[in-house]
């Protein structure tokens, strides 16, 4: 957070994105649909390493984990995860499918550490916390949002911090909300400084990938389905 800005600015702002959830101690995600979890590579394969089934508080449920996906690499830092059931008490937001984030202004959520940019991390309370920052670099996979001294910064500049890896930053069209980026991890321990570039998985650039990996899983389940229903 910008120092001469109040904490309870960044959580008022954090509270409008419903969809921008905490996954437990593994980081951040956003739910794209009903069943449907996006965040980073890193944060699924951390959501691997534990036996049995995984749950997660989703919108004040339980949700157990169906299955995880790691996303295709090539500088895509990107996962998904699959809920057994569907959340049913938040919205979820669709993707963003443009390649003009180049100069946007972009809305960064998530649950890690909060702190003062160039600081310290000063309060791990897991609420939930929101900035605003500008997309100053584009890449094929990736954007990169600089933080700006104070006097070039936006009102409400941040920066993904500590555990927040998987983090969605969204952007506002016609009065419409889209998940534009996933925050790449591990983010480290430390506060992000001026001059320190904030790098994010374009969800344009991955957009394909999310799409077969949702439409395979609908359909195999069908298929699941309609077997066990004959077999009956």
């Amino acid at each position: 957070m910008r120092a001469d800005r109040d904490d309870a600015e960044y959580v008022e702002l954090a509270s409008r994105y419903a969809s921008a959830v905490a996954l437990g101690s593994y980081g951040e995600g956003v739910l794209i649909a009903p069943r449907w979890i996006l965040t980073s590579a890193d944060v699924v394969r951390a959501m691997r390493e534990p036996r049995g089934t995984l749950r997660l508080r989703i919108g004040g449920e339980d949700h157990a984990v169906e299955e995880t996906f790691a996303g295709p690499g090539n500088g895509m830092d990107i996962g998904l995860v699959f809920l057994r059931d569907a959340v049913t008490n938040v919205e979820p937001t669709p993707l963003y499918r443009e390649a003009d984030e180049q100069g946007q202004a972009l809305v960064l959520v998530g649950h890690g550490a909060a702190g003062r940019i160039g600081g310290e991390p000063v309060a791990h309370d897991g609420r939930k916390r929101g900035a605003i920052n500008t997309v100053d670099r584009l890449d094929a996979a990736t954007f990169g949002m600089r933080l700006k001294t104070a006097e070039d910064a936006s009102d409400m500049q941040g920066a993904a911090g500590p555990g927040d890896e998987g983090a969605p930053a969204f952007i506002q069209v016609g009065g419409r909300l889209f998940v534009a980026g996933i925050a790449h991890g591990p983010q480290g321990a430390a506060m992000p400084k001026a001059g320190d570039w904030d790098i994010y998985t374009r969800v344009s650039a991955a957009a394909s990938w999310i799409d077969e990996a949702m439409f395979r899983t609908a359909t195999e389940e069908a298929a699941a389905a309609t077997a066990k229903a004959k077999r009956r």
